[in-house]
């Protein structure tokens, strides 16, 4: 077999070795780049999704004195409003003071008490004229609401023979502040009014009756705080902070993943508190007193699973009461004679 003629140098042999390791160099360069590059892009992201929950957690635990209209319900908004409030928070306006009503027939003092939440909270204080009047039922409202949102239920409750004590939770009406933590801390000013209420009349018996935010904070002042009354009334009351905000993300179509939970850490951390140990349905565990449990069939802020949650931890004497019909904290509109049955059944656990 002849040889070859031009067997190539030790230099070109040396120069095709270069070429090659200078095209894997450029290789690796160009790697390093791109994970440079995507690493810089999810830090970015994280740094962004944080930054828009931080945004999100100030806005759904802080009240703006004088802002504008509330932002509207979930289900109420168009595509385009839904995703202006994604990137923009939704707004919720500080509920303003406003005097007692005076048309229903009874009349209403004005109270001012201080809570261990660090605030000054008001109230509204009426007697019944019939009936066995010193049994009190104390009133506490939902998010974003004040005491003139329970004035149709202490109505029906005066008629009954109930007096009524109807309290602005702080950040809201005649009450100072202007945040909320969605019930943890809310817990205190209900000790606060239950505290205020033995010693300036010192009623027979007490119970409690919280709406949506309101039933949160009474569960956990009886479970946490221990707090001594007689019953209490849950309306609508959501088994765990998270849950109930996951409920909005869907109410809205958007995932319920990862940025739920991250709106629920950063609101509490601003608030200071754990977002994650906020849970109805675990303070229900330590309830042991007489209690119903009021849930609207059509309600979409929290479901019947999560509402059955709370009844199935409670300890004591309970009633599960389904409104169909009914949506978010609306029974009482919807179903006034299931509602009175349901609270004369109550009451007889009072005496």
């Amino acid at each position: 077999m002849p040889l070859n003629p031009n067997p190539p140098s030790p230099k070109s042999q040396n120069h095709g070795k270069g070429a090659v390791f200078h095209i894997l160099n450029i290789r690796f360069l160009k790697l390093r780049l791109m994970l440079i590059l995507a690493s810089l892009f999810a830090v970015g992201s994280l740094l962004g999704v944080n930054g828009l929950a931080f945004m999100h957690g100030r806005a759904m635990t802080t009240l703006v004195p004088q802002a504008g209209p509330r932002t509207q319900s979930p289900e109420a908004l168009g595509p385009l409003a839904r995703i202006r409030i994604l990137l923009t928070g939704v707004q919720l306006p500080r509920p303003t003071a406003t005097p007692p009503p005076t048309d229903l027939g009874f009349q209403f003092e004005v109270l001012t008490f201080a809570s261990d939440s660090g605030h000054q909270l008001e109230a509204w204080y009426a007697q019944a004229t019939q009936g066995d009047s010193t049994s009190l039922f104390i009133l506490f409202h939902p998010y974003g609401g004040s005491k003139t949102n329970m004035v149709a239920i202490a109505r029906e409750l005066l008629t009954m023979g109930h007096s009524v004590m109807l309290v602005d939770f702080y950040g809201s009406g005649g009450s100072s502040g202007t945040t909320t933590s969605i019930g943890y801390f809310e817990a205190l000013d209900v000790v606060a009014a239950v505290t205020y209420a033995r010693d300036q009349w010192q009623p027979k018996t007490i119970g409690l009756y919280g709406a949506s935010m309101g039933g949160a904070a009474v569960l956990r002042a009886v479970a946490v705080h221990t707090v001594e009354v007689e019953a209490i009334a849950i309306e609508s009351a959501f088994d765990s902070l998270l849950h109930t905000v996951q409920n909005r993300f869907d109410a809205m179509g958007l995932p319920v993943i990862l940025f739920p939970e991250l709106l629920v850490f950063w609101g509490g951390q601003q608030q200071s508190f754990n977002g994650f140990s906020h849970n109805p349905a675990a303070y229900a565990q330590q309830v042991t007193i007489p209690t119903l449990l009021i849930h609207g069939k059509d309600d979409q802020r929290v479901s019947f699973a999560q509402s059955q949650a709370i009844y199935t931890n409670l300890q004591g004497w309970k009633q599960f009461s389904l409104y169909p019909g009914s949506g978010h904290g609306s029974s009482l509109s919807h179903n006034p004679e299931q509602w009175r049955t349901d609270i004369q059944n109550l009451g007889q656990q009072l005496k």
